[in-house]
């Protein structure tokens, strides 16, 4: 969890895990903060496999809460189970909700996007068959976040080894791709979290 907060803006950004070990759909979250009350979030993506990670963002009705500033309140992630994996019948089941208390203490509001992913090559050319170190880097509200899986995949002839990464404590994922073709390294654009891939 990370609050980030500036003159223009504060936000409260999530990275949870679905720990049940069946999918959940439509993760929805309500923070209750000390002072503020109750603020209404979004999450993603919609359908969360099991030890899948989900991205939620709340924007809190206040500015500019010093560095440092200790926030607590309680925090209610709700979901739709979906034991049967089965999207259209699960969007019409019960709703069930987690409660669980936080303290956070604010940070500079780095950045307003909640999530970004940078993709990076090593070198800008490789020899046929010649590994070639790609790096994706993961960051919430502008901070690094570490266990974030990446996936890699390519739409081309290329290959990555692993092709499954975590992030490190810098959010760094780091893998290899090789190619059946000498020319300059193409890294896939459309590379995305674990949590993105079903979304």
């Amino acid at each position: 969890m990370i609050l980030g907060s500036n003159s223009i803006s504060s936000k409260i950004a999530l990275f949870l895990t679905n720990t049940q070990h069946y999918p959940i759909v439509n993760p929805q979250v309500s923070i209750n903060i000390s002072n503020i009350g109750i603020v209404n979030g979004k999450c993603l993506p919609n359908y969360v496999s099991p030890g899948g990670a989900i991205i939620c963002n709340v924007t809190m009705p206040t500015t500019a809460i010093s560095t440092g500033t200790l926030v607590s309140g309680k925090l209610y992630l709700s979901a739709i189970p979906c034991p049967s994996g089965n999207v259209t019948t699960c969007t019409s089941g019960q709703r069930q909700t987690y409660v669980g208390n936080f303290n956070s203490h604010a940070s500079p509001l780095l950045a307003s996007t909640t999530l970004s992913i940078s993709v990076s090559a090593a070198n800008s050319t490789t020899a046929t068959g010649i590994p070639d170190q790609v790096i994706a880097n993961v960051k919430l509200l502008g901070y690094p976040i570490s266990g974030a899986t990446i996936n890699f995949t390519a739409n081309q002839s290329v290959k990555f080894n692993p092709s499954v990464a975590t992030t490190d404590s810098s959010g760094n994922a780091y893998t290899y791709i090789t190619g059946v073709q000498p020319g300059k390294v193409k890294y896939l654009q459309h590379l995305a979290m674990y949590l993105q891939t079903q979304h």
